[in-house]
């Protein structure tokens, strides 16, 4: 459920909890009954200016990529049992319907079981499995489409960086559980294990240009209010100073000119 990590043992011993969504803040709260203000909420931050669609054509010519056949994106660990995996057999179901369209695979160890997973689904030459990166920014400028989960613990950080790059997202709602995106508004929302119904959205996306432009302006425009750098920062260097005047009153400001000089650097 809801802040699962939060509600595992007591926190008698933390100053504070921060959690990256209000569920999660909750969750903690929980188990601090004496003093549950000390549980806050602070999102994930992404550096918006990090995501330059620009370096598309670049990116797409180095995997091989038509200039506009759509690529259709996931970002995570493809661990065996994730929902990468679906991603996968709804890629095998496009493939008829949208055969120029390529499917990247970002994040985690080369997974041998996934590559014969696209070899057995015939999926070859159609999927693009890029092992652990550090370029996101670039390969998401890359990108048309991302597919990715939906907890209700939370905005995931592939979905926020979606966002920062503009990105319509096809949001996996793991357990039932509310999605941070809103279906029809930031992105399009599926049920967990519903593989033809992946399919559908990822193909509704691909063949309706106006709507991918819609939903990534809107993730975009959500995730400048909530996550971007200059919102997210000032919120820890604010809690950072109240819990060191809370100990040996520090000299005014000593963690906000450090944070400051930092990222001015």
């Amino acid at each position: 459920g809801p802040g699962g990590a939060a509600l595992s043992g007591p926190k008698h011993l933390t100053t504070r909890y921060v959690g990256a969504s209000e569920a999660v803040r909750a969750a903690a709260a929980a188990t601090m009954p004496d003093r549950p203000q000390h549980a806050r909420a602070i999102p994930s931050m992404v550096d918006m200016a990090a995501f330059d669609r620009s370096r598309r054509g670049r990116v797409r010519a180095a995997f091989g990529v038509a200039g506009d056949a759509p690529v259709i994106g996931w970002v995570g660990r493809p661990d065996r049992g994730t929902q990468v995996w679906d991603f996968l057999r709804a890629a095998a179901i496009l493939r008829g319907r949208a055969p120029r369209a390529r499917f990247l695979v970002v994040g985690g160890p080369d997974a041998g079981d996934l590559h014969r997973l696209a070899d057995d689904l015939g999926l070859a030459g159609a999927v693009i499995f890029t092992g652990a990166r550090t370029d996101v920014p670039d390969l998401l400028a890359a990108t048309d489409i991302l597919v990715g989960r939906s907890q209700g613990e939370g905005l995931p950080l592939e979905t926020a960086e979606a966002g920062a790059a503009r990105l319509p997202v096809v949001a996996i709602a793991a357990n039932g559980m509310g999605a941070q995106i809103r279906d029809g508004v930031t992105g399009l929302v599926v049920p967990d294990g519903d593989v033809p119904a992946i399919a559908a959205a990822i193909l509704r996306l691909a063949e309706d240009p106006a709507l991918r432009h819609r939903l990534g302006a809107a993730l975009h425009a959500q995730g400048a209010a909530t996550c971007a750098t200059t919102v997210v920062v000032p919120q820890w260097t604010a809690l950072v100073d109240e819990v060191l005047a809370e100990r040996h009153a520090p000299p005014p400001g000593l963690f906000r000119s450090f944070v400051q000089g930092g990222f001015e650097a």
